[in-house]
């Protein structure tokens, strides 16, 4: 298709911050008609708004100790019309990147020569989203993408609702959502592929911008999957809640070199403004600060999400005086949103098969997993155009091994 293609446009310049939204505070949300306080994340909390430097990323929060960060100087490298004809799409075999210094290169799990649509604008935007992320956490070594979904201000509740019952009608309801916020995609039947094809990608619609303070997928499950995903002779089962994995997981190197090592993997969700010509003026996307929550708060909110065939999530519905929720106004199309929604830790399996390996929430987990939930602003201009937006959630982030702890 001809929307396919690089924008070699020359890039608009960054929108000032120079709005009333952005010198505020904070301001008073709504979440599905209940109120919410939300801090400007631009400013420090003496009222100072932080200054749009040369670093690539806003001052004051950080992966480690708030668990998200907004960064910063990232221009679209392709044409939005592309997410206009595929608002989503999850591909069978994820795209894998592995670093040489900052540069992401995408590689074969295989060691075939041949990599999925090296060239196509995907593999292009997902090379974008894998350096980015390096920017936010520079240790890591690989990382992996299954795909992406858009969202739109525009689609209904409505809409939403018959587009996850008509994927449930067609794949069965325990098939529909799995993987990406806050759901999934129907599974596809298995087909005979050559070796190093391009498999072809499951199509999602997009969905509307959810008012749900929640994480993805709780801590427990997360790992279940993960290992699903890892461990070669499990990837035909199914976890807790009846799922198949569907990606498997394979760097080019064994994903543990001996049994004494072990390998920290990161879930985090890369959030962005998908209109170059507009800022974000409602229906932002706030996140929990992680140092406002407690892991006791975090075990109490999990439940199983019938909804979305009874994954776990986690989900707080009325926030706490102590808990604060945070925001970036006038979010712009070159800034991405990084927040994490799990870390794991990955070692040998004393006596299993080689390959298998176990897979564990990592330790204070209330600080991997964080709070989002899209919220209206009723101070927005009446003019304001929908927010839309394009995620790649799930996106895993692989450390160096290190040695394993020792129990």
């Amino acid at each position: 298709s001809s929307l396919l293609l690089l924008d070699l446009r020359p890039i608009p310049p960054r929108l000032p911050y120079s709005t009333m939204a952005s010198r505020a505070t904070g301001v008073e949300g709504l979440v599905r008609g209940q109120k919410i306080s939300v801090s400007n994340g631009r400013v420090f909390a003496d009222g100072v708004e932080a200054a749009a430097g040369s670093e690539k990323m806003v001052p004051g929060w950080t992966l480690a100790r708030n668990g998200f960060c907004l960064l910063t100087h990232q221009p679209m490298p392709v044409q939005q019309a592309i997410f206009e004809e595929f608002p989503g799409q999850f591909a069978s075999s994820p795209f894998l990147f592995q670093f040489r210094g900052s540069e992401a290169e995408q590689v074969s799990a295989d060691g075939a020569a041949v990599v999925i649509a090296p060239d196509s604008p995907y593999a292009l935007y997902y090379k974008h989203i894998a350096e980015a992320v390096k920017e936010a956490m520079p240790e890591a070594e690989y990382v992996v993408i299954g795909g992406h979904i858009s969202f739109s201000a525009e689609v209904s509740q409505l809409k939403q609702v018959l587009v996850l019952l008509g994927f449930a009608l067609k794949r069965a309801v325990a098939g529909v959502l799995t993987k990406l916020l806050p759901g999934c995609v129907p599974k596809e039947e298995a087909k005979p592929e050559s070796k190093g094809a391009e498999k072809p990608a499951r199509a999602i619609p997009p969905f509307g911008a959810t008012q749900f303070l929640h994480v993805d997928i709780s801590a427990e499950q997360g790992a279940e999957k993960l290992g699903q995903s890892i461990n070669i002779a499990a990837a035909s089962g199914t976890d807790s809640a009846g799922f198949k994995p569907l990606q498997q997981l394979r760097l080019p190197v064994e994903f543990l070199s001996s049994t004494s090592k072990q390998r920290r993997v990161v879930s985090v969700n890369m959030w962005r403004n998908l209109r170059a010509e507009a800022s974000i003026k409602s229906d932002h996307l706030c996140v929990l600060d992680a140092q406002t929550v407690t892991e006791e708060e975090l075990r109490a909110a999990k439940f199983k999400n019938y909804a979305i065939g009874g994954q776990e999530q986690y989900h707080i519905a009325q926030p706490k005086d102590q808990h604060r929720l945070v925001y970036f106004p006038d979010m712009v199309q070159s800034e991405i949103l990084c927040f994490k929604q799990g870390a794991y830790d990955v070692c040998a399996t004393p006596g299993a098969a080689a390959g298998q390996y176990a897979v564990t929430p990592a330790p204070e987990p209330h600080t991997n997993h964080i709070f989002h939930t899209s919220f209206a602003d009723p101070m927005a201009p009446s003019d304001a155009l929908p927010r839309k937006s394009v995620v790649c959630a799930s996106v895993l982030v692989i450390m160096p091994e290190t040695e394993a702890r020792q129990s």
